[in-house]
């Protein structure tokens, strides 16, 4: 995510002034091999937060080191591009190894060349990125984006490639939708700044998260307000179909970048004929769980693209990798026999899920709801749709969609509601009043209140559906939840603990089976009471475990402001062996 960070983000002090180590000069200097000595190391570590758990390690796989001639020789050489069709292709350099996008460079100022970078501010550590401002002689302020180096550097290159794609997409063919532009990338890092990056439009202005309290008082305009920009943007995105699933990529071949079987695009929605088929393609999804913790190699066969007529292969491909990977982490457990029981009952889980998913297919594709075609076609689908990815622009108040990263392109039937209006609690649709035995004071009141607000939040959204894409409507209908929530359920799990949230789902399906499929349909999967009892004792655990571990949807990671005041206060202790714990959890 880029832009500048307002009230909800932290905005870093780091910032160095560069006017003393760039001057004006006749060429572009050539990429130096580090940093210049007057920039601290320190500023290109990690500071947003701190793990309970192998700290240093952390924040060592986040270290952004650079290189500020190389960003220089960056500078200069993207406007030296002599093409300047607005349809051109991204350029590639061979001799500096990174794609300059023509049609946006070619509306930058040229005339004040060479250029130099003056000022560079950290203005945010994301949980994939690291994002720096870059202020210009050109009067012209950039922001970099450098991935953090924790992954394996084969999908942040094909990350790299896609994410651009999608914008230079969207960019394209939603006049609507203001993203920053893209003026040039390098997805390995072997180009002048030494990392992969991507170098794109600074647009100042103010978080629409600045306007979202989830837990106002009905009726509140900022409420509205947030929901309908959001969902203004997915209604535009999803616009447009496709002939397959996946990912978008250029559709060119650039050196270095080795691309699995692809797909033109061809549309069949009301803007097809806008559509340039020749400059994208479809290749390998990049939603980020296809791709998290596994090497490159490890999960080639599993990502797409998967053809038009199979909605559900990608579903039943994840489940199959994530059986795949857990079964590699097995092999190499040999000391901890509570893990190895919990990888076990993964693998075991997740070959259900594989089993289970052709029978869900056969449901859809023959159960009788309505504008069930709608839902099948692939539509390019954000991840991030949140408050948190889009500023205001301060001049004419329009929203910005800050990044696409891991954007693909799947059906609606299999796409969940955007995380920050997600809500999976008790739901509560009309607003708690004061009892005798629970006062408007009590923390039971509170906790009513709470999902009260939490339920309403949700309804909001899919009243905004109805309203503007009532074709899409079935798309959260309790019949389509019922079917995808297992497959959701793999997609958010965060710790090897939360398998037991797909086994849940598998049982809430098994339970309602009779009334959802058809009767020569039989549940693939045995389930007997003896398996449901031993399955709610073990979610009894893994709440309670929950309850103990305030940090274990973050793992361990706490932001730093907060970090240091429960370190002063005592509530978290550090231990021999340089890692942290909650206070009473330590054995004293």
């Amino acid at each position: 995510m880029t832009g500048p960070l307002c009230s909800a983000r932290r905005v870093s002090s780091r910032l160095i002034s560069l006017r003393r180590l760039y001057s004006p000069a006749p060429a572009p200097a050539p990429a130096s091999t580090s940093p210049p000595l007057s920039v601290p190391p320190s500023f290109f570590k990690y500071t947003w937060g701190s793990w309970l758990q192998n700290d240093t390690v952390h924040k060592k796989k986040r270290q952004t080191r650079f290189s500020l001639q190389g960003l220089n020789t960056v500078l200069n050489q993207m406007l030296l591009s002599k093409e300047t069709s607005p349809n051109a292709f991204p350029v590639y350099d061979s001799t500096h190894h990174f794609s300059t996008l023509p049609s946006n460079t070619a509306q930058l100022n040229t005339s004040s060349l060479p250029i130099h970078p003056t000022t560079l501010t950290s203005i945010h550590e994301g949980r994939r990125h690291r994002i720096y401002r870059v202020d210009t002689s050109l009067g012209k302020s950039f922001v970099l984006r450098i991935p953090y180096p924790k992954d394996d550097p084969r999908y942040v290159a094909q990350r790299l490639h896609s994410e651009v794609a999608t914008m230079d997409f969207v960019q394209h063919n939603f006049s609507s939708i203001r993203i920053p532009k893209i003026y040039a990338f390098a997805p390995e890092s072997n180009n002048p700044i030494e990392q992969p990056f991507i170098l794109q439009d600074y647009i100042d202005g103010q978080l629409l998260m600045k306007d979202w309290n989830p837990l106002c008082n009905d009726g509140a305009e900022e409420l509205q307000k947030v929901l309908s920009i959001v969902m203004d943007f997915q209604s535009e995105l999803h616009s447009l179909t496709f002939n397959s699933f996946g990912s978008l990529y250029f559709n060119y071949q650039e050196s270095g970048f080795n691309q699995s079987t692809t797909k033109s695009i061809v549309s069949d929605g009301s803007k097809n004929n806008k559509l340039d088929d020749s400059r994208w393609k479809i290749s390998s999804s990049m939603e980020r769980p296809y791709w998290k913790g596994k090497t490159f190699a490890s999960n080639r066969k599993y990502i797409g693209p998967w053809p038009l007529s199979h909605p559900w292969a990608m579903a039943k491909d994840f489940a199959e990798l994530e059986a795949r990977q857990s079964s590699l982490s097995l092999q190499s457990q040999t000391q901890d026999s509570t893990l190895s029981t919990t990888l076990r009952n993964q693998i075991s889980t997740f070959q259900n899920l594989a089993l289970l998913i052709p029978i869900l297919d056969r449901i859809t594709c023959s159960s009788s709801i309505p504008n069930r075609d709608q839902l099948l076609k692939p539509r390019l689908v954000h991840p991030d749709l949140d408050p948190m990815n889009i500023l205001i622009s301060p001049t004419d108040k329009t929203p910005v969609l800050l990044d696409f990263e891991g954007s693909s392109l799947k059906p609606l039937l299999l796409t969940t509601q955007p995380q920050f209006i997600q809500y999976d609690g008790p739901k509560i649709y009309t607003p708690p009043e004061p009892t005798p035995d629970i006062s408007a004071d009590s923390p039971q009141f509170e906790q009513l209140q709470f999902m009260y607000k939490r339920s309403r939040n949700q309804q909001l959204w899919e009243s905004l559906i109805f309203q503007k894409n009532p074709e899409w409507i079935q798309s959260i209908s309790p019949l389509v939840k019922l079917l995808r929530s297992p497959y959701t359920a793999a997609l958010q799990r965060k710790s090897n603990s939360e398998y037991l949230l797909i086994q849940d789902s598998i049982i809430q399906l098994k339970s309602l089976w009779n009334s959802i499929s058809q009767p020569d349909l039989r549940f693939p999967l045995q389930i007997s009471q003896d398996d449901i009892l031993n399955h709610n004792e073990l979610m009894n655990d893994f709440h309670r475990h929950l309850l103990d571990s305030p940090f274990e949807a973050t793992k361990g990671w706490i932001p730093q402001d907060l970090f240091n005041a429960m370190l002063e206060k005592g509530e978290i202790e550090e231990l021999s062996n340089g890692d942290y714990a909650m206070a009473k959890k330590i054995d004293k």
